[in-house]
């Protein structure tokens, strides 16, 4: 039996003696294990995790300086400790972030299999219906010929295997097969297995798959075995053999990503049920490890490295007790330790001093960069009398004076790369350099600010003493911002002088200085400078000293002779090695490493740091940064986070911080799917309705930069006052990006996060004791993870709650297993994917039923307000909108009404193409009639009017159609039209084409009004001209109170603008629509015949619907607001 029958299996260690030492029985059961973690509801940033328990210390045990201790010694402050519920469970966690991070061996000469082959992985992906199809495991090079095989998981939960014979993608060379069934979409962990025939002895080969609960097995063929009509084999490729990757930790083809969950083993074999080659085991390894090594069983080699780690699902929590409070009672009796155990987020917060400044760290950090030679930050304080050395060398000393004043230090604040440096005006710093040899590698430069006009007169800036023979080397700086190259021999004879190189430094901050190399008897030699935000990487000039040697360096000065002026030097050095790379190290830091994604900087910021730090998702994927200050170096992730919008925290299984990139946030699939009506919410469950995390009104403003607004101006969160909003709610962010042109992009996701027009449900409660079924799903689950929650109570939304865990309280005893959540909404999080079904569609900008509809209709009637229609492509069906709280299911859009005349009519127009009847005023019934291929009006007496009209009763409409008449204007104008909002024959709005006797056409838009007809507006069209048989193509489109028309030749494309506009606000009421025609007294070739053909209603459009999608049945009234029910949102 398991939990709840049985007593939880929680087990709480210590670890001290180089080991963890369990200490379940110590702990009181009288007091819950609680366990915190993560951020509450609405909080900006993650608190420290926490764990208490009460630990019996009747014998002392546990009083840390008790002598007596058997722990003496060995327990104190920031003891490590965990607990775990359950046996142990470590695997490999494979972060998804392609080319950083990732499992690989190198290939071997038994790793090149030709023949059968049988490929098992045992994994838990974070989804198995990933959005992206995911590599499970490979031994493929995709830009070179070198692709032997490749396994994925596919976007719909198929297995994909694909080989090559010769190492191409050629159709000659390259197979590849699908399961013909899917992995159901709720399985946790799975191992999973191809295994390839080559020759199946009939002439063809076999592919088949299978699943196991591990890779112990026992193994279920998943489908049918997939059979190819050839034989085949397997290119023996020299690619590396790469789990959740391909192509050097990449991905093989567009459209597919690398592997994202945990990995527990995998087994390569040589023909089925094969010789094993390679077998590497997860599961025996140890929670925390991070780039390590190790040997298989069959001898291989494996290489785990980046942001990929061991991870232990069955630890509930990992940190340090930095505290032992001794507690009894009077008697004695009872004596117990309450603990509280805190993740590394309160011990890195602790008391920390701000990092040195970014040049500093560039400068001093081995991972970056060789260690120097000699190197002086010229950092010190304001009243510092020396520039102290960074890597143990003697201080800088000041020299000189002069009537320009003293050197004044901490002076000059820049560089934001920087502390404040030095201003040198008449004094310099000299410093002597111990240790190096002859390298044949030397590198001087500094950084360097020279006022926007320059300095009093030519002065030396930097200078190099050296023991080859050559003995001085000096850069100096003219009046006009060039820069000057002077070699001394060691007697201070001038041996070469450059001249004035083209360098401008006048009133810029720069790193210069000299780069020199011995090549054979001679000397090249470069000056070069970058400049602070410069994008090209710098600018530099050199030659050649014939004959001549450096040695090395014995000492270096800045300023030497005085006289700078307000000019600005600090971080001097001196380096012997070989430092080709400066452009990317230094460059970098000198600019604050502005453009540095966030992922990016907080992987480097931690590792320089030596803070164990895990990235879940990519890092090149983050927001790029503005240039990293002087502050904590927990502050300086937290800036990070707040401009990516990720998840920033503690891991739960070992001791190390932990990134959650935004893009991991987007698009999730629900790592908990829970039924309210199975029971699997505990209470209280309780929405809150309210305004605390209502924000509509946002500006973002960029450290040192601009700043971008974004407001909420319509909708029901809106900034309008109640009802038609909610008032203003406004809000200021300050965030460190790159440039100002993704605060515009940052403002509309915040307005996007701070709009969210749903209830919340700040807590989420689970008892694991009255649901033990999803103890599997809770313990994979983390936070920033999706949740739902569906078939919520009948008081309740319909829709399934949609939520994202920021955070989490876990209640730990023998029989007591529970979990309360803090949640935010997920829906915001669901975002637009271009080609997706579901996510990649853009919402309309408005539109409404256009009149009223039942409960059971199954057809309704939409008009688009604003912007383009819904679309009628068949191949675009079905899609879901929502109606007045109901979602239904759009199987079919259709113009509204539409008549194609391919029927004999006689008397009448009869009844069009979408079955609406025609009804006809004016004239004679005779003078109205259907040709079989057109709609014809005969027009045989002057100055009467004849109508048509189709009952598409509507307000606001949208349709077109095309017209002629048979013969030329004479003696008057010709006159025909579309009309709508037809009340009677005396009430109407038409856009009315007259055809005039010089054969030009002026388009009116009118109102008649109890008989009277007023023109709105009219124009001569330029460009038309008519004639007998020529056809127009008319447009008419009325939305509340503007009206628009448009007409073009028909044989040509209808134009995208308008040909007139204007508005009214007299005739507003339903009616129907029509066609008008009227020949002007003093026609003298009467009848003319009009001739309709192509009538289309545009708008409203007529979706068929599926309806109560979501349980929700009801009528709807005429202007309800109709919109997707999952728009496309487009991400940050």
């Amino acid at each position: 039996m398991a939990f709840p029958d049985e007593p939880l299996d929680i087990n709480v260690e210590l670890f001290y003696d180089g080991v963890w030492n369990d200490i379940t029985t110590h702990c009181l059961s009288r007091n819950d294990i609680t366990v915190s973690r993560g951020r509450r509801d609405e909080a900006s940033k993650a608190d420290p995790g926490k764990c208490t328990l009460v630990i019996d210390n009747t014998d002392g045990r546990y009083s840390p300086r008790n002598p007596m201790s058997p722990l003496y010694g060995k327990i104190g402050r920031n003891t490590p400790l965990r607990v775990r519920v359950g046996a142990p469970d470590p695997a490999l966690s494979l972060p998804g972030a392609p080319e950083i991070s990732g499992c690989f061996t190198p290939d071997v000469t038994e790793l090149g299999i030709t023949g059968d082959i049988d490929i098992r992985i045992d994994i838990g992906p974070r989804t198995w219906r990933p959005y992206l199809n995911q590599v499970l495991v490979s031994k493929f090079w995709h830009d070179s010929n070198n692709r032997s095989w490749i396994l994925q998981l596919r976007a719909n939960g198929q297995l994909d295997f694909a080989w090559s014979s010769d190492g191409t993608l050629t159709s000659s060379g390259f197979r590849n097969a699908f399961s013909t069934a899917s992995i159901p979409a709720n399985s946790d962990r799975l191992a999973v297995r191809v295994t390839l025939d080559v020759d199946n002895g009939s002439g063809g080969r076999t592919t088949t798959f299978y699943t196991a609960p591990t890779i112990a097995g026992p193994w279920t063929q998943l489908g049918s075995p997939v059979i190819g009509a050839s034989t085949t084999s397997i290119f023996d490729s020299v690619a590396a053999v790469e789990i959740g990757a391909a192509a050097g930790e990449g991905v093989a083809f567009a459209g597919t990503e690398v592997f994202h969950g945990r990995v527990h083993a995998f087994e390569l074999r040589n023909g089925i049920d094969g010789a094993v080659v390679a077998n590497p085991v997860f599961t025996s390894r140890v929670a925390g490890e991070q780039e390590f090594t190790f040997t298989d069983g069959a001898g291989r080699v494996w290489s785990v490295h980046g942001d990929a780690a061991i991870t232990d699902r069955s630890v509930r929590f990992a940190g340090e007790v930095s505290s032992w409070p001794s507690r009894w009672d009077p008697t004695g009796a009872d004596v117990w330790v309450p603990v509280t155990a805190s993740g590394v987020l309160r011990r890195l917060g602790h008391g920390a001093s701000p990092l040195r400044s970014a040049m500093f760290r560039g400068m001093t950090n081995p991972q970056q960069q060789p260690p120097a030679l000699a190197y002086w930050p010229c950092e010190d304080g304001a009243d510092a009398r020396q520039a102290a050395s960074a890597v143990g060398g003697t201080p800088m000393r000041i020299l000189g004076g002069s009537l320009a004043g003293p050197l004044q230090m901490a002076s000059y604040s820049g560089f934001v790369s920087s502390a404040p440096l030095p201003v040198m005006r008449g004094e310099s710093l000299l410093g002597y350099i111990s240790g190096g040899t002859d390298t044949g590698e030397l590198r001087a430069f500094s950084l360097l600010h020279v006022p926007d006009n320059g300095v009093p007169t030519q002065v030396q800036l930097l200078n190099v003493w050296t023991t080859g023979t050559t003995g001085e080397w000096m850069i100096e700086a003219a009046t006009d911002g060039s820069l000057i190259l002077r070699v001394r021999d060691q007697s201070g004879i001038q041996l070469f002088q450059s001249g004035n190189l083209g360098f401008n430094v006048n009133g810029r901050d720069l790193l210069f200085g000299l780069w020199l190399r011995q090549v054979g008897a001679d000397v090249e030699w470069q000056v070069f400078t970058f400049e602070v935000g410069d994008i090209l990487g710098g600018f530099a000039l050199g030659g050649t000293l014939a004959g001549r040697t450096f040695g090395r360096a014995l000492r270096v000065a800045i300023g030497w002779g005085g006289n700078l002026g307000e000019t600005a030097m600090g971080h001097v050095a001196v380096q012997d090695h070989n430092t080709e790379d400066i452009g990317e190290v230094l460059f970098r830091a000198l600019s604050g490493w502005q453009f540095e994604t966030a992922g990016t900087r907080v992987d480097r910021l931690t590792t320089e740091e030596t803070v164990p730090c895990v990235i879940e998702g990519d890092p090149a994927a983050t927001e790029p940064m503005g240039q990293q200050g002087i502050a904590t170096v927990l502050d300086l992730v937290g800036e990070c986070a707040a401009a990516d919008l990720g998840v920033f925290g503690e891991r739960r299984d070992f001791p190390a911080l932990w990134y959650r990139t935004r893009h991991t946030l987007y698009n999730q699939r629900p790592a908990l799917e829970l039924d309210y009506a199975a029971r699997q919410v505990a209470p209280p469950f309780e929405p809150e309705d309210d305004d605390q995390a209502t924000v509509n009104d946002i500006t973002v403003r960029r450290k040192g930069g601009s700043s971008a607004r974004a407001v909420d101006e319509t909708g029901p969160l809106s900034v309008l006052p109640p009802p038609d909003g909610v008032g203003r709610y406004d809000d200021t962010a300050d965030v460190n990006v790159a440039n100002d042109a993704q605060l515009t992009h940052q403002a509309a996701w915040r307005l996007h996060l701070g709009t969210v027009d749903e209830a919340r449900y700040p807590q989420l409660r689970i008892n694991l004791a009255r649901s033990p079924e999803l103890i599997p799903a809770v313990t994979a689950l983390d936070v920033g993870d999706r949740i739902t929650v569906a078939n919520t109570p009948d008081w309740l939304p319909p829709d399934t709650v949609d939520l994202i865990a920021q955070g989490y309280t876990e209640r730990l005893n023998s029989h007591v297993w529970s979990l309360t959540f803090n949640c935010t909404p997920g829906s915001p999080w669901n975002v637009g994917v271009v080609g997706d079904t579901q996510l990649g569609r853009a919402d309309t900008a408005g539109s409404q039923i256009a009149t009223a509809v039942t409960s059971g209709a199954t057809t309704v009637p939409v008009t688009t307000t604003e912007g383009p229609q819904w679309t009628t492509d068949p191949a675009e069906m079905p899609f879901d909108i929502r109606a007045g709280g109901e979602v239904m299911t759009v199987t079919a859009v259709a113009n509204g009404a539409s008549d194609t005349f391919t029927r004999t009519v006689a008397n009448g127009w009869g009844t069009a193409t979408t079955g609406e009847p025609w009804a006809t005023s004016g004239g004679s019934a005779s003078d109205f009639s259907v040709s079989g291929t057109q709609g014809l009006v005969s027009q045989g007496t002057v100055n009467v009017g004849r109508l048509t009209v189709l009952p598409v009763n509507q307000s606001d409409v949208d349709f077109a159609a095309t017209v002629a008449t048979d013969k030329l204007a004479t003696g008057a104008p010709q006159l025909v039209g579309l009309l709508a909002r037809h009340l009677d024959s005396d009430n109407y709005l038409f856009v009315r084409p007259a055809l005039e006797t010089n054969q030009t056409v002026t388009l009116y838009i009118i109102k008649r009004v109890a008989g009277s007809e007023t023109v709105l507006t009219a124009v001569v069209v330029p460009g038309l001209t008519h004639g007998a048989g020529t056809r127009f193509g008319l447009r008419m489109q009325v939305i509340g109170t503007t009206i628009r028309g448009k007409i073009w030749l028909a044989s040509t494309p209808e134009p995208a603008a308008w040909t007139l506009e204007t508005s009214d606000t007299e005739l507003t009421a339903v009616g129907a629509i029509g066609t008008y025609h009227r020949l002007v007294t003093g026609t003298s070739n009467a009848p003319v015949v009009a001739s309709w053909d192509d009538l289309v209603v545009r708008n409203p459009q007529l979706f068929t619907v599926t309806r109560a999608v979501n349980g929700i049945t009801k009528s709807h009234a005429a202007g309800t607001d109709v919109r997707l029910a999952q728009p496309a949102i487009i991400a940050l």
